[in-house]
């Protein structure tokens, strides 16, 4: 009889055993369809970010063999790269000072391929705007934003803050400082002297760098009709031992 009631579980022992085999079972249903949820939001977030990376990385691709070819692009391939970079600015979850930053130099493009159409400076600007707002220390970023504003005929408060921007933010970048020189020399007559003394210092800056810099600012600012300014603008010590402006200053 003992072992017939070891061996044969009464009605009880079978529905509590029942019931822990169905309490994890329902744990576990429950868990699976938590893990399948946040599977699936997971892969609505993860999928997007990942096209909008390969869109970006494409984009920064044609940008740079663009800037290495002497050749403009034909204007089919310009409308590409916009929907790349456009493409990386909207699949990405927040606001991407780097992905706005690439999409300004994209409309920068259509600016060039199609310069009777100055919308593409504003879209230009816009995007540039919106990648400093993201990205306060990035100098390039306010560089480009005074060259879209500037190419777009807007002189305005926006224009001399970016310029201020780019010049405080970028002291150690040689490019930097070349470009924000050429940029000035280019429209001199149409800056303010505070304008002017902050083109001056960035020229400076190069020209301190080495000799070979140094001569390659004189022609620059030569060519736009400026070499005494800068003469007169960079240290004598720098002038001996670059040997430059031995005519001019």
């Amino acid at each position: 009889m003992t072992a017939s009631v070891v061996l044969n579980p009464s009605n009880d022992d079978r529905r509590a055993r029942q019931r822990s085999r169905t309490a994890p079972s329902r744990l576990q249903a429950a868990a699976c369809g938590l893990g399948l949820a946040l599977g699936v939001c997971g892969a609505a977030v993860a999928i997007p970010l990942v096209q909008s990376g390969v869109a970006a990385f494409q984009t920064e691709r044609v940008l740079v063999a663009w800037s290495e070819n002497d050749h403009l692009p034909p204007g089919h391939l310009w409308d590409q790269l916009l929907q790349r970079a456009d493409q990386a600015v909207a699949g990405y979850p927040a606001a991407s000072g780097e992905y706005l930053d690439r999409l300004g130099r994209a409309h920068l493009w259509g600016a060039i391929i199609y310069p009777e159409d100055a919308t593409h400076w504003q879209q230009a600007a816009a995007s540039f705007r919106a990648s400093v707002t993201v990205r306060p220390d990035w100098p390039w970023s306010w560089l480009r934003l005074a060259h879209a504003k500037l190419q777009g005929s807007e002189l305005d408060d926006e224009f001399d803050h970016a310029l201020r921007q780019a010049f405080l933010l970028g002291s150690g970048r040689l490019e930097l400082n070349q470009d924000l020189a050429r940029m000035g020399f280019s429209v001199w007559r149409e800056l303010t002297i505070e304008q002017r003394a902050l083109v001056l210092q960035a020229a400076e800056r190069v020209v301190a760098r080495s000799e070979n810099h140094a001569k390659a600012m004189q022609q620059v600012a030569q060519a736009a009709g400026i070499g005494s300014a800068l003469c007169w603008a960079v240290d004598s010590s720098i002038k001996t031992r670059h040997h430059i402006c031995k005519e001019d200053g």
